[in-house]
């Protein structure tokens, strides 16, 4: 026996020193073997360890980051997969299991254009592969072509029958279809392939499911977790199917003897936590039931902000507070503590104890200063303070650690627009959809955002990128067809717009849209009954009532148009459309003394909607009533909360009759509650470039118009140009007034202003040929008598 240990232990050492002689390949190499050997035994996170190992020696070892993906995705971790398939593609752009990995996670994050990408290269290289076809079935299914899914799925399972991935996609398409048994079979026997294969097992659970057999489906979880019994979510699905089917004494049995054996187990804790909390009856049993479980498991804190939870669903924020104001004394700064303190943090905030909330989120802040939630909290509260600078600072280091926070997202382009830079808050937002591409609202945002920076081809293309993930979202379809008006594509317009139609037949969007695009061709009459179909879907829709009686002017028919909304008016005399409308028919005709009523009866009906007040002032200012008009504005401005509409208009108002400063004012109150008022930041700056020197404001009109450095507005851009050009920066200037000038070659001014930059960099020929142009453009722009000057100079 002594014999036989000597040579097991001369031929240990031997393997060593082999190993050691070795070159990195074959250590690597070594490594690799392990890790694939532990990927087929599942046992994922040692394969994840040894591979990485290997690519520690050899970093470009593509077969070694190929595996790494696998297991990376096995994990769940589809993030760092993401990342493992870029760096195989990195290494060889024509790899196709990791084209195929990619696109897979393209796929599921919802980024149908990106998993096409990946899918046509893949096809291109091996249109036979079976994972290839699967993703052409997957992209299939997210579009909605289930007469090409199953097929193409089908087709991957034949290419390879050992391809689980397949077998549970076709599946759940049968499921789709309400073939139970079909898909049970084929689990079935894949199962009988490879029975450890836990995917087979969980789809199999989903197929009893969907056909309400909870018995089968019980029995197959209690098998997943048999084979898994080291994870506990399989315990907590069979706990959720017992639990939907009132068998609560069981679930509860499997989730003690899950604690038994992990008591620190806080997932399993909080379950059962809500199991017994939602069997129980009243309050007093679930708060008794709370304190038992509390006092039973004393290891799991997570208990314990459960029932800060439920206290806050009773709203006893008294009761929730002194739960917290205990965790803190008992947990110390403890995780457990310092979570605390960010919960009772933003209690009293919303109380408004601004100074109590501050203090916590301190503490929480000098035990880790880069605590995410707490670096948000001092945040909102340096905005709401005024301190731009301060809350993105904060900001920018918790979306460093966490680029997917949706909250950090929304604080900091808030405080970029805030600021006024508007181009960098439109950068923030597209790096958030990298980020998070399956949330709906940032696309919306960044689309607006674009839009209002005259970006309208990026803001196509924003919304056609939600259209690919989210192929029936409303605001999409019909912004996509309002933005292909804009350039003129009455094709596109109208294919967007009848998508929108099709699909919603039962709302009026689709049918307005139509419409809308119909009215842009010329064709009113189809025009007309679009919009006349959206409005018996919805009788009080603002769009196509007021895009109806548009209609009936374009056709002449302005009798049928009074008498449409007079009978809208007889059967709801509060429909203040229908009043406004009816004003603005009598204004045409002349009748202002009777549209001023009907302008100010829908006003009386609905004090916060703009339009009929516009409509007021504008008649006012045609019968030389500026004073009421002003007085109007004044009060509308209030009973619609501080509009920016009519804000715009007042200021305006101010400055036509002189009252510059009072113009600036209403401005800058304009700006401070809506930092991203373009408008009213351009106006602005130019106001702040007239007049006498000391009354120029070139710093503050430079921070308001240097948003405009990308802008497709002339207008904006010219802003931009002269506001450089009186600061003395002529080279920055010239290209901004050029663009302008030659985008709006038809306004005096613009001509003028690239006309004096043209001269003070001693181009005279240029300067001159501009200035001519302006004054035979225009004799009453603003610096009129300064270009005359110029000219004569030259």
């Amino acid at each position: 026996m002594k014999k036989s240990m000597k040579i097991l232990s001369v031929i240990a050492l031997s393997a060593v020193l082999l190993s050691a002689c070795g070159g990195p390949e074959d250590r690597a190499a070594a490594y690799v073997d392990k890790g694939r050997d532990l990927l087929e035994s599942r046992n994922y996170l040692k394969a994840r360890l040894e591979i990485r190992n290997a690519l520690q020696i050899q970093e470009d070892n593509i077969g070694a980051w190929l595996l790494l993906a696998h297991v990376q995705e096995r994990l769940k971790d589809y993030e760092s997969a993401f990342g493992s398939y870029n760096k195989i593609l990195g290494l060889d752009e024509n790899q196709t299991d990791a084209l195929v990995g990619r696109g897979r996670i393209y796929l599921a994050a919802r980024q149908l254009d990106n998993a096409k990408k990946d899918a046509e290269k893949a096809v291109a290289l091996a249109p036979q592969h079976s994972d290839v076809v699967l993703l052409q079935a997957g992209i299939a299914a997210a579009e909605k072509r289930a007469d090409e899914a199953l097929p193409l799925a089908r087709q991957a399972l034949e290419a390879d029958a050992d391809n689980h991935r397949a077998r549970v996609f076709l599946a759940l398409l049968l499921v789709g279809d309400k073939r139970f048994e079909d898909a049970e079979s084929l689990l079935d026997a894949g199962i009988e392939l490879e029975p450890r294969e836990t995917d087979l097992w969980q789809a199999k659970a989903v197929v009893h499911g969907a056909s309400g057999d909870g018995e089968k489906q019980v029995e197959v979880l209690r098998k997943l977790t048999e084979l898994q019994p080291d994870d506990v979510k399989p315990l907590h699905l069979l706990v959720a199917s017992l639990r939907s089917q009132k068998r609560i004494e069981e679930a509860e049995t499997l989730l003690r003897d899950r604690l038994a054996g992990h008591p620190n187990e806080a997932e399993t804790g909080v379950l059962l936590a809500n199991l017994l909390i939602g069997s129980k009856e009243d309050r007093t049993q679930q708060d008794r039931a709370f304190s038992d479980l509390i006092g039973e498991y004393t290891e799991i804190n997570e208990l314990r902000s459960l029932r800060v939870k439920w206290l806050l669903g009773y709203k006893d924020i008294d009761g929730a507070k002194a739960e917290l104001n205990s965790m803190i004394r008992d947990f110390g700064t403890e995780g457990a503590g310092l979570s605390a303190r960010k919960q009772l943090a933003g209690l009293l905030l919303a109380e408004g104890d601004r100074e109590g909330g501050a203090a916590l989120i301190a503490e929480v802040l000098k035990e880790n200063p880069r605590d995410g939630d707490a670096l948000i909290g001092r945040a909102a509260m340096s905005l709401t303070a005024k301190d731009i600078d301060a809350a993105i600072a904060d900001l920018r280091v918790v979306l460093a650690d966490r680029p997917a926070s949706q909250q950090a997202n929304d604080l900091i382009v808030r405080a970029y627009l805030a600021k006024g830079e508007a181009e960098q808050a439109a950068d923030q937002l597209a790096r958030y959809i990298e980020n998070a591409p399956q949330e709906r609202d940032p696309y919306i945002a960044l689309s607006e955002l674009y839009a209002k920076l005259d970006r309208q081809d990026e803001s196509e293309r924003v919304l056609a990128r939600l259209l690919s993930a989210q192929p029936k979202d409303v605001f999409a379809l019909r912004r996509l067809s309002e933005l292909a008006l804009l350039r003129n594509d009455l094709v596109d317009a109208l294919q967007r717009a009848e998508q929108l139609r099709d699909i919603y037949p039962e709302k009026p969007e689709g049918y307005y849209a139509v419409g809308v695009v119909y009215s842009a061709s010329g064709a009113h009459d189809e025009a007309a009954e679009m919009f006349i179909r959206a409005l018996e879907i919805q009788p009080d829709a603002i769009e196509p009532l007021t895009s109806l009686v548009r209609t009936r002017i374009v056709q002449d028919r302005i009798d049928l148009a009074k008498r449409e909304l007079e009978q809208r008016i007889a059967a709801d005399a509060n429909h203040f459309v229908a009043q406004n409308l009816l004003g603005e028919l009598l204004r045409r005709e002349g009748s202002l003394e009777d549209s001023l009523s009907y302008f100010a009866r829908a006003s009386e009906i609905n004090k916060g909607w703009v339009i009929p007040y516009i409509n007021s002032v504008d008649v006012l200012k045609s019968q030389n009533k500026e004073q009421e008009a002003l007085a109007l504005l004044e009060r509308s401005k209030k009973a619609t909360g501080g509009s920016s509409i009519i804000a715009l208009q007042l200021a305006a108002m101010r400055e036509q009759l002189g009252d510059r400063l009072g113009a600036i004012r209403e401005y800058e109150e304009l700006l401070a509650s809506t930092p991203d008022a373009m408008d009213a930041a351009n106006n602005l700056a130019v106001l702040l470039t007239q007049g006498d020197a000391e009354d120029m404001k070139l710093d503050r009109a430079y921070r308001l118009a240097k948003r405009f450095e990308r802008s497709r507005n002339p207008l904006y851009r010219n802003t931009l140009g002269w506001v450089l050009f009186l600061r003395g920066d002529l080279d920055a200037s010239i290209p901004h007034l050029e663009y302008a000038a030659n985008n709006e070659s038809k306004l005096g001014e613009l001509q003028y202003h690239l006309g004096a930059a043209y001269a003070k960099v001693g181009r005279t020929t240029d300067a001159k040929a501009r200035i001519e142009r302006a004054l035979a453009l225009n004799q009453s722009f603003y610096g009129v008598e300064n270009a005359r000057e110029i000219l004569r100079a030259l």
